[in-house]
């Protein structure tokens, strides 16, 4: 162990479940905007008939719309992060990042792994969350047609149980995307199994996605 001015890696991490839960209810309405009509508009305007006799072809399109939903993901990612670095740093200060978890107090339970790769984790961790979100997001886009169908399901799927949560029925935000934006938490319980499963079949549920447009963009 070593010495660590705890205060500002507990503020990063949201030890407290302060921030957490509203950047997954912020996230997630993020998703369903920016990707409700992202396939939606060629099923809406027709434009469907033309793309398939481009050169390029459909494959291309869902490729290039893919590698944009992801940047996006990106972004995302980083506006809900780098205000809560910014006033970590500034307020409290991040020394130590080599030092393990454990060392602080909260965290006894972590695996043994410097407070930088807890940074990452948490970073990595909340880019599947909200990847996912946009899959599924973007999937139903292909499947629905319409842009506010696509994004009155999405809202209801990611939205509705952060929103409950926030108006009170706590337990109802375990139920969505939450855990992996508090996956610090977990980790500092002892349930980091869990983080890693509910990591697997996040990924799975993109890859799912993916496959399902390239199949069915047509």
């Amino acid at each position: 162990m070593e010495m660590v001015y705890e205060s500002g890696w507990l503020k990063l991490f949201d030890q407290y479940d302060t921030q957490d839960l509203p950047d997954t209810l912020w996230a997630s309405i993020l998703c369903a905007v920016c990707f409700s009509g992202l396939f939606a508009m060629e099923r809406q305007t027709g434009m469907i008939k033309v793309i398939g006799t481009t050169p390029l072809g459909r494959r291309a399109t869902v490729r290039y719309k893919l590698l944009l939903s992801f940047t996006v993901c990106g972004l995302i990612t980083a506006l809900s992060l780098l205000p809560r670095f910014w006033v970590s740093i500034r307020d409290y200060g991040l020394g130590t990042w080599m030092a393990p978890v454990y060392s602080i107090s909260e965290y006894y339970n972590a695996p043994e792994i410097p407070l930088f790769l807890m940074a990452a984790i948490q970073t990595f961790f909340r880019l599947a969350a909200v990847s996912c979100m946009a899959c599924v997001t973007l999937a139903l886009s292909q499947r629905i047609g319409n842009t506010f169908g696509a994004m009155f399901a999405s809202l209801l799927i990611f939205s509705l149980p952060p929103l409950l949560s926030v108006s009170g029925l706590t337990n109802a935000k375990w139920l969505s995307t939450y855990p992996l934006f508090h996956i610090c938490a977990l980790f500092g319980a002892s349930t980091q199994a869990v983080g890693i499963m509910l990591l697997l079949i996040v990924l799975a549920v993109c890859y799912l996605c993916t496959e399902y447009l390239f199949t069915h963009f047509k």
